[in-house]
């Protein structure tokens, strides 16, 4: 199945502002990026960092006045798929709290 994935952002920051973008699609055996464009304006800073578990990336920058972020992508999702009906049965309320 492949996913047409399009976003827009638009902020405005009276003072040099730090920003912490974590928007794209990550890259995973799940899921194929075919195609993919970030558009960031001109700021004083920028890095790309690792984030959580290294799947993906975060984007910091510093910036003031007007941020417009447009972002598109085309992703194909190869999900590995379990048979529901040989998972064990665990009744809601045994359920970790994470999970409810």
């Amino acid at each position: 199945m492949k996913l047409q994935i399009r976003a827009h952002l638009d902020y405005q920051f009276a003072r040099p502002t730090d920003v912490l973008l974590q928007l794209e699609a990550a890259r995973i055996p799940e899921q194929s990026v075919l195609a993919d464009s970030l558009l960031l304006p001109p700021c004083d800073h920028l890095a790309r960092v690792p984030a959580q578990d290294c799947i993906g990336e975060r984007v910091w920058l510093r910036i003031q006045g007007q941020l417009l972020v447009d972002y598109e992508a085309t992703v194909e999702i190869n999900r590995i798929l379990t048979d529901c009906a040989i998972l064990e049965k665990i009744p809601p309320h045994q359920l970790p709290g994470e999970n409810v």
